[in-house]
């Protein structure tokens, strides 16, 4: 049976308050999406790789198959190294070594919180991440797209 926890009841794609976080289901999947959330919420990219298999791959919302811890840290870091978003997980649903996690975010302090991503986490028998698939809605996308283009006042 899939083990799921406090989901979010969701209205529409925006939220006009901070919505309430989720509780990770049971298990090692979902552990392993819970502290890559402490990891993005604390801006700490550089330690991402550290919640992968030397072996993982993973498919990125820029159409791009990453492999292996340095490599994916590498992404962390150039993707999101501009801007520190804020994530919320609204809901988590795991079963054995799966765990699927809908998340809410913002990149503007003032801005509102949205519906923007669906994280699949694949761990193996010791908790790392073996595969993962990080679906972004086209409005997220966007909003990223924005804020991680490198200033170009700033050269």
């Amino acid at each position: 049976m899939t083990a799921v926890s406090h989901v979010t009841p969701i209205e529409a794609d925006m939220f006009d308050t901070i919505p309430k976080a989720a509780h990770p289901s049971p298990g090692l999947a979902c552990a392993a999406a819970h502290a890559y959330v402490e990891l993005i919420k604390a801006g700490r990219y550089n330690e991402i790789g550290s919640l992968f298999a030397t072996d993982a791959i993973f498919l990125s919302p820029d159409g791009n198959i990453y492999r292996g811890r340095d490599e994916i840290t590498g992404f962390y870091g150039k993707f999101l190294g501009h801007v520190k978003p804020e994530i919320i997980p609204l809901s988590f649903i795991g079963e054995n070594n799966e765990c699927i996690m809908e998340l809410a975010s913002r990149t503007n302090p003032e801005g509102k919180f949205r519906v923007g991503a669906i994280d699949h986490f694949t761990v193996d028998a010791s908790g790392k991440v073996k595969r993962m698939v990080v679906f972004l809605r086209p409005a997220a996308i966007q909003e990223l797209l924005a804020v991680t283009k490198p200033n170009a006042s700033s050269h």
